[in-house]
């Protein structure tokens, strides 16, 4: 057995499964029998640990340095696999949830949590677990990968791994291998030497608004919450996919372009940012207008009010490409903006857009683009020395309080799992047994699973690369679910509501 730390940005990344759920029609054998499904996933999934073995092991908090965390490793450890026969006790049919477009309620819930939630100090985790849930008429392959051994990019790597060998069924057919990558990318310690020298962990923290410093906290990234007389868990909350199609993707992307200031960098605005100032826009007016109609406390004065954003985002696609080349890891920055909330209100515009409308619109994508921009390599390395001079890192807390209504975080999946090609006995469409290498079954849909429902987010869905439209889903307390799904001007964007 071995265990080796895991990576500085590896501490600091969320102590819970990233959870994605790929969605297929099934006809199993009319007998029942799921061994055959069983047997290719079982296969499929050691032969993806043997090339990633850090998805078979297992994660483990230890107590020196405090709160850091390893990867264990033995070598009998395999991935966790459940197959499991919901046909009797799931309430929706395959076939109901392709008719209402997969809505995102169906994949939240207790059932969709772990045995061992891994917050807990002290607990050991699987790196990886897979559970492939049959209904009446479909599978929903749920995958879930612990976020400290690796972000989005690594998890679709696995993913993709994963899919192919369904289809590569025999022994000695291998996939080309990632060789001679850094697993968990580590930037030199002269890069940081300097700064941790001249520079105390709370001089640091200054540096990093998106960060803040919480003695107390049980885990990275413990959210800020402001005093208030309503527990998180007592709101009611609830999740909507909006989706936006090609032509309002087109007329965003058009909008941005025409109206934005002479001499901006950003000839060709991208689609995340358009998505993503447009989303901020909707979803923190309704909020503040639920804030004044059911106020918990003072209500907010509009021209002396500032709305933050914060956005997570590779930064080894930005920075240190040189150095890092890894597919498995922790490399995800978050950047946090700050605007007036007058901003965002002079924005708010109906698909019929006035000049001053499109204009105001036009500068928060450029505040948005300007941001990522900004996560460049003296923004990874302060980060990076931050990280090292704090004691624990679960003293390391995320400056976002999903009770401000003027506190919004948009993520992307755009890019994850949607492509894959699967191949998997009983998928309608499967390959068979002997495997066919040039083509395969993509899931109809992949969607996020919560235990429970977040709010104050957005995040732009898997798509596959044919697809023109984007979904997005939003989560938000119930009341303000229901203004921004009242609000005119916001509906003449969307296509239609999952």
């Amino acid at each position: 057995m071995s265990a080796e730390p895991l990576s500085t940005w590896d501490q600091i990344a969320p102590r819970d499964h990233v959870r994605q759920v790929f969605c297929f029609p099934y006809q199993g054998p009319q007998d029942g029998d799921l061994q055959p499904l069983r047997q290719v996933l079982r296969s499929a999934l050691d032969r993806a640990c043997t090339d990633l073995p850090d998805f078979a092991g297992r994660v483990v908090p230890v107590d020196s340095p405090p709160g850091h965390l390893f990867i264990s490793k033995h070598g009998n450890d395999r991935a966790k696999l459940d197959v499991i026969d919901d046909s009797e006790t799931s309430p929706f049919s395959y076939e109901e949830l392709k008719a209402r477009g997969f809505p995102p309620g169906a994949f939240v819930g207790s059932c969709f949590g772990l045995e061992q939630e891994s917050r807990q100090d002290n607990q050991v985790v699987p790196a990886t677990k897979i559970q492939a849930r049959v209904i009446r008429g479909g599978l929903l392959l749920c995958i879930y990968v612990h976020h400290s051994v690796t972000d989005g990019i690594g998890l679709t790597n696995f993913v993709s791994t994963f899919a192919r060998y369904t289809l590569y069924r025999e022994r000695d057919e291998l996939l080309p291998k990632s060789a001679n990558l850094a697993r968990h990318p580590e930037l030199p310690i002269e890069l940081t030497s300097t700064l941790l020298e001249r520079n105390a962990f709370d001089d640091l923290m200054k540096l990093c608004p998106e960060y803040w410093a919480t003695p107390h906290g049980s885990h990275p990234l413990t959210l800020r919450f402001g005093p208030t007389s309503v527990p998180f868990e007592s709101i009611p909350k609830e999740g909507r996919i909006f989706v936006f199609d090609k032509d309002t993707i087109a007329l965003l992307k058009e909008t941005a372009t025409r109206y934005q200031a002479d001499g901006s960098d950003f000839i060709n605005p991208s689609t995340f940012a358009c998505l993503a100032a447009l989303t901020w826009i909707f979803v923190t007016s309704a909020r503040v207008r639920v804030k004044h109609k059911f106020s918990l406390g003072k209500e907010l004065q509009v021209p002396h009010t500032n709305a933050r954003i914060m956005v997570p985002a590779s930064w080894s696609r930005r920075a240190f490409s040189h150095l890092i080349n890894s597919k498995t890891g922790n490399t995800v920055a978050i950047m946090k903006l700050e605007t007036e909330l007058s901003n965002l209100i002079k924005a708010k515009m109906f698909r019929e857009l006035t000049p001053a409308t499109g204009k105001a619109f036009a500068k928060l994508v450029q505040l948005i683009e300007a941001g990522l921009a900004g996560i460049d390599e003296d923004f990874v390395t302060i980060r990076t020395a931050m990280f090292l001079a704090a004691s624990d890192p679960r003293h390391i807390g995320l400056a976002h309080n999903p009770l401000d209504p003027c506190d919004f975080i948009i993520n992307s999946w755009r890019h994850l799992g949607a492509d894959t090609r699967w191949g998997i006995p009983g998928v309608v469409g499967d390959v068979g047994i002997s495997g066919v290498h040039d083509h395969g079954i993509m899931p109809d849909a992949v969607r996020r699973a919560q235990p429970a429902w977040n709010m104050g987010a957005g995040l732009i869905m898997p798509g596959s690369k044919d697809s023109k439209s984007y979904e997005v889903l939003i989560t938000l307390d119930s009341m303000s679910m229901a203004e921004l799904c009242s609000d005119q001007a916001w509906m003449t964007w969307i296509d239609r509501v999952v």
